[in-house]
């Protein structure tokens, strides 16, 4: 089996099964996803047992999309600064005559 080759894998999150078919290289991953999930799952339970379940789950979503969304916020902005200093490196090899 090649590393590119996919795989259906079945993780589970917050007691529910979740079937996946991904690239046999993404396993590790994908476990270590379940792995961090399932551990906030365990502690937000034991954390706050007078909240349901789909509260708790609620929450979780919330708190994956506000990284996902400050990842992208700090992508642009690296992206950014990356841009400028490749501008002003290029100008400066224009400046001294090495376009």
């Amino acid at each position: 089996m090649k590393e590119t080759d996919e795989i259906d894998i079945k993780i589970k999150i917050a007691n529910q099964e979740v079937k996946l078919r991904q690239p046999l290289s993404n396993q590790n991953f994908i476990r270590d996803v379940e792995s961090r999930v399932e551990e906030l799952w365990r502690t937000w339970r034991a954390r706050f047992p007078q909240l349901s379940e789909s509260r708790i789950l609620a929450m979780m979503v919330y708190q994956y999309a506000s990284f996902y969304m400050q990842q992208g916020v700090r992508f642009d902005s690296a992206e950014k600064a990356v841009r400028d200093a490749s501008d002003m490196l290029a100008r400066a090899l224009v400046a001294t005559g090495n376009p």
